[in-house]
């Protein structure tokens, strides 16, 4: 078996272990777990009101439904090298963040679709919540990087990241697309000095052995 195909089968067992917890910690007396996310219509309610209070940060805006976002979900269990993690506090879903597109030329796996839909819970939640996943990305899957990308405009996320080790390395300047009920951001080139992109994106890194 390839180190690729190992990394994929790593994750492929987690999904199939329906509500295995790969953490847990204790926060301001109050249990935190990280679990994966399940098909239940409530998760899928969840998720789709969480994004669309928080659409700004996304990489693509547009008309959410229902079916859209289960249909999202299957896509997620489908795909072997992507999972998405509940960040549960005392039995309550807070927020989520994910992992995918492992690298195997340098062990590497990206952080995606970090979102914490209650703000009134614990303020230090998700650094604490995400230091663990770390932890467990290194220690347990033996990955030696991490990568995540992030709207250079969103300050509030990029602290969250720097407190837990990550230190941006590049930037990416965007242009919007429109879409048929939305848009998407893309990568676009800077032609001149004079030309201004609409966006830019950070990107982040953290690697073992600054954990």
């Amino acid at each position: 078996m390839g180190e690729v195909d190992k990394k994929y089968h790593i994750l492929e067992k987690l999904k199939s272990q329906n509500l295995h917890d790969i953490c847990q910690f204790n926060l301001d007396g109050k249990i935190v777990l990280l679990r994966p996310i399940d098909k239940t219509d409530n998760t899928a309610s969840l998720l789709l009101e969480w994004r669309n209070k928080e659409w700004n940060w996304f990489n693509t805006k547009f008309i959410g439904t229902l079916e859209r976002t289960k249909k999202w979900i299957i896509d997620i269990e489908n795909t072997p090298n992507k999972i998405l993690f509940f960040v549960i506090c005392d039995g309550e879903k807070i927020g989520h963040f994910g992992i995918h597109l492992y690298n195997s030329d340098e062990n590497s796996i990206v952080i995606w679709n970090v979102l914490k839909g209650v703000k009134n819970s614990s303020p230090n939640l998700m650094e604490h919540a995400l230091k663990k996943l770390f932890r467990w990305i290194f220690l347990e899957l033996k990955i030696s990087t991490i990568y995540l990308n992030v709207c250079s405009d969103n300050w509030k996320a990029i602290r969250l990241y720097e407190k837990c080790g990550m230190q941006t390395i590049g930037t990416t300047p965007l242009k919007r697309i429109i879409t048929n009920d939305g848009w998407e951001w893309v990568k676009t080139k800077l032609e001149s000095e004079n030309s201004y992109p609409e966006r830019y994106r950070n990107k982040m890194k953290i690697q073992m052995d600054s954990s």
